[in-house]
């Protein structure tokens, strides 16, 4: 035996043949159904699959062309018009257009009719059927609708395989039955397992065709939603199975061709050609018999069912004219009932025989195929039922229409009254009218006032309080509900029933002696919470007519003024100290450089550039006083002044160390003296000169200390000298002296070297701190 789905004769065998035709119908918006589908089927070269999409806008064409080409040994290609049906192939359908089969070619032609109307699968699926008939497959997935339904009904009629897509847990919805594929359809299985049963069919006409007879391994008809009954195993009787079948084939070509359908006239199930009777319309899918059966059967047909419905017995219509090609064809209509079961629903089956083909002029003359003989005989009797009913129904609206006048004279009488009264009403009206409108005047007046009133005690955005006589409350501001917990219920309530964020009992006093003296009164208050501070306004609150009826009380919040003016009093306080000191060091400057100067031109010099230096520092210490110096831009700052060339003749190196302004001030004049030294006697009086400048934090020492180290290489020789100056004062002494540091120089012959220790003391380094 040969495995599922490889073909069996040999490849010339296979090319001579036309491949099996698979039709897929599915919506561009089920593209996982698709996904699932293709993922898991096996195309042989005697196979063919033609997909019909609905709604090509929507698709996202790169998801299903990676779907496609999934399936194992086939190519996928568009479809044109008269093209040939090839094996191994998917054949994908144009967008906007009717694809059919004839003769093993495909038909396509642009669609004319609107979008959801246009029937695509059922057009491809009928013409499938007609074309290739038990050699056909249809298959429609999810999401179509009605479309594909009347052609699944089609290709079970030729014989062909008709299979459906399973939803969710494969429940039957009752409003779906009898207008979906999976109503009708052979098989209702889940995407992925729908190429598997493709392959047994493929393999059950394979052997059909060999003559070898096996039990069928599929039901032939199933109804949606059923469970499928296991068929025992049949005796092989060898290569008569063919000829049975043909057999079979050709005595349903003369059996009457029928429909079953249910309660509602939905059509259940189609036997074989029954194209002649029933044809699809233009509009959305449907199966209503009444909808889609001829229209010159229309009328009969529907007085059949019904009174198969009414009787419950079998109802017959004989030689209803049907036309078929320019040629009358006298029709017998068969409507009989069929109950499932004592309690089951009632279906109908619906038989049409055809009778002989006879000439217009005979059809016309014969009186027994008159249209509606029998139906027009029960209208009449409805027509005289109603006439007699309408002549009975005339009498009483004789015998009312008497009683109405006696009545309407009542009424005539009565109107005259109600006019008189209405003539007085009127007058009493328009003096109501009159009022109203001086009425509505003034409120409009006193609208307006209170609106204003409102918007300016909001804008004022002051917390202010209306007290009456007993200290209750009569109004307040928005603004107050910050102070006390006032609400609109709170107005009427005595203010001391009122929880407040303020001491407001210190208040009671003034506001009596407000009300007795009727002078305002003014006092100071601060919130114990936030500490925020008011000034407390008290005013008796006078009426229109001068009458003293309360109190107002305004809270104004002054922290901000309070604490400006504390803010400002502090500044002061400090340029003061800041000022006495610059004063202090410049004076210093001053004394000290006129001490070591030889002369007026060195003493102007000196000074000049420790003034520059000193200048320098205040300029990085205003910049941030609340930061700090940082250490590194200091000395940078300072050595660039004398053109020192960063990377070339300095070297710059130690951690993130920000120093407070006064020892800043100090720092800047030593590295003002060093920078000088070096410029005259040292490293940058050369230009092979280098400075080497690093610093470091001895975590050994106690308490941990800053140590900075000046180093001069590749310049003149050193010698010590003869006389200590300014900068050796400086480095040795008032850094001891104003931070407890120790400064040493040690003059070798190679270059000057400069050590300077400070311990890291909260006066003296800012960042970091002593925790750091």
């Amino acid at each position: 035996m040969d495995d599922v789905g490889q073909p069996q004769g040999g490849d010339g065998e296979r090319e001579s043949k036309a491949p099996l035709i698979v039709g897929v119908g599915a919506s561009a918006g089920a593209l996982d159904s698709i996904e699932r589908f293709f993922s898991r089927l096996r195309l042989n070269p005697d196979q063919a699959v033609v997909l019909v999409l609905q709604d090509h806008d929507v698709i996202e064409y790169a998801r299903l062309r990676d779907a496609l080409q999934r399936s194992e040994g086939a190519r996928v290609s568009e479809i044109t018009d008269g093209q040939v049906v090839e094996g191994g192939v998917i054949h994908l359908c144009p967008s906007d257009m009717i694809t059919t089969i004839q003769s093993g070619r495909f038909a396509v032609r642009r669609a004319e009719q609107a979008r959801g109307d246009r029937a695509t699968i059922d057009s491809f699926l009928v013409s499938l059927a007609e074309d290739r008939a038990e050699q056909s497959i249809g298959v429609v997935l999810a999401g179509t609708g009605g479309d594909g339904t009347l052609g699944v009904g089609t290709l079970k009629d030729h014989g062909g395989l008709a299979i459906a897509e399973r939803i969710g847990d494969g429940q039957s919805n009752p409003h779906d039955e009898g207008s979906s594929a999976a109503a009708i359809a052979d098989f209702v299985l889940p995407p992925e397992d729908i190429p598997e049963r493709i392959d047994v069919y493929s393999r059950h006409l394979r052997r059909l065709e060999t003559g070898t007879r096996l039990p069928p391994e599929f039901p032939i008809t199933t109804a949606a939603g059923r469970v499928a009954i296991d068929i025992p195993p049949i005796r092989s009787v060898g290569p008569d199975v063919g000829l049975e079948r043909r057999a079979q084939r050709i005595a349903e070509r003369y059996a009457p061709a029928y429909v079953i359908t249910d309660g509602h006239y939905h059509i259940l199930h189609f036997s074989g050609r029954t194209g002649r009777y029933v044809e699809p319309t233009a509009g959305t899918a449907t199966l209503d018999l009444l909808q889609l059966v001829h229209r010159d059967l229309r009328l009969e047909l529907r007085t059949v069912l019904s009174r198969a419905a009414e009787t419950n017995e079998p109802a017959h219509a004989e030689q209803v004219r049907l036309g078929v090609n320019g040629h009358r064809v006298l029709v017998d209509i068969t409507v009989e009932p069929i109950q499932d079961g004592p309690a089951g629903h009632r279906n109908f089956v619906v038989l049409f025989k055809d009778g002989p083909i006879r000439p217009v002029e005979q059809a016309e003359s014969n009186p027994s195929i008159l249209i509606g003989t029998e139906h027009v005989e029960r209208l009449e009797s409805e027509l005289l039922a109603t006439r007699e009913r309408l002549q009975a129904t005339i009498e009483e609206l004789e015998n009312t229409n008497e009683k109405l006048k006696s009545s309407n004279e009542e009424y005539q009488s009565l109107n005259e009254e109600l006019e008189t009264s209405r003539e007085e009403l009127q007058s009493v009206n328009g003096e109501l009218t009159t009022v109203n409108g001086e009425l509505a005047h003034r409120v409009q007046e006193l609208t307006q006032a209170t609106s204003d009133l409102k918007n300016f005690l909001e804008s004022t955005r002051i917390a202010t309080v209306f007290l009456d006589n007993d200290l209750k409350v009569m109004n307040f501001t928005p603004a107050i509900t910050h102070l006390l917990h006032l609400v609109e219920t709170d107005v009427g309530r005595p203010i001391a029933h009122i929880k407040a964020r303020i001491p407001i009992e210190e208040l009671y006093d003034d506001v009596r002696r407000v009300q007795r003296t009727l002078a305002s009164a003014e006092r100071e208050l601060t919130a114990p919470d936030s500490g925020t501070r008011y000034i407390v306004r008290i005013l008796p609150y006078r009426s229109i007519d001068n009458f003293i009826a309360g109190v107002v009380i305004s809270f104004i919040d002054v922290t901000a003024i309070t604490r400006a003016e504390e803010r400002q009093r502090l500044l002061l306080a400090e340029l003061q100290h800041r000022v006495r000191n610059t004063l202090g060091v410049v004076r210093s400057i001053a004394r000290r450089s006129a001490e070591t100067s030889a002369n007026v031109e060195d003493y102007a010099s000196h000074l000049d550039g420790r003034l520059n230096a000193f200048a320098r520092t205040q300029s990085l210490v205003t910049r941030d006083p609340e930061g700090g110096v940082d250490l590194e831009y200091l000395v940078v700052e300072e050595l660039l002044a004398y053109n020192a060339r960063e990377g070339e003749q300095l070297r710059v190196s130690g951690p993130g160390i920000r120093l407070q302004p006064k020892a800043a001030e100090t720092f800047a004049l030593a590295i003002h003296e060093l920078a000088t030294n070096a410029l005259k006697y040292g490293a940058l009086s050369q230009r092979a000169g280098r400075i080497d400048v690093t610093w470091r934090i001895d975590d050994a020492a106690e308490p941990r200390q800053l140590v900075f180290n000046w180093r001069e290489r590749s310049g003149p020789e050193v010698t010590p000298p003869r006389r200590r100056g300014f900068g050796s004062d400086l480095l040795e002494r008032t850094l001891a002296f104003e931070f407890k540091g120790k400064g040493t120089l040690e003059f070798n012959p190679s270059g000057l070297h400069c050590t300077i220790a400070i311990p890291m003391s909260p006066q003296a380094i800012h960042t970091p701190s002593m925790g750091s």
